[in-house]
């Protein structure tokens, strides 16, 4: 099951970092600073991966009203994590065009992997919290 799971994640995570890409770049193309940029991009994402997760991934249809607020309070601290990601690469590379693809791609996974982490044990655990 959980192999299932994974895959399904990865696709659904593929399309939520394409949306999260768009709205970075576009966001960074009007001149806003990048860990603004990359906050905005991130919630962008997070609100697909929220919908797609819930329904595909995890086939929650019916399920507590808990898993908002734990998929908020964890997606949280991944925004946290992946915008200090972001800003640390971007700090000790230099602000380059490959810098600036670089962080955004080692930030994306390491929020990714928490974030699967987190959805799988907490927010869709079925009779644990969301039940």
């Amino acid at each position: 099951m959980i192999q299932k799971e994974a895959f399904i994640f990865l696709i659904v995570g593929l399309i939520a970092v394409a949306v999260d890409y768009l709205v970075y770049q576009l966001i960074i193309s009007f001149g806003i600073e990048f860990d603004y940029a990359k906050a905005l991009s991130f919630m962008a994402g997070a609100a697909f991966s929220y919908s797609a997760n819930k329904y595909w991934t995890f086939g929650h249809i019916n399920h507590s009203v808990k898993s908002l607020p734990i998929f908020v309070l964890l997606y949280m601290f991944t925004l946290g994590t992946n915008v200090l990601v972001n800003q640390a690469v971007l700090y000790f590379s230099g602000v380059t065009a490959r810098a600036v693809n670089a962080s955004f791609i080692l930030a994306t996974l390491v929020s990714a992997i928490l974030n699967f982490i987190g959805m799988k044990f907490l927010v869709f655990k079925e009779g644990r919290l969301c039940d």
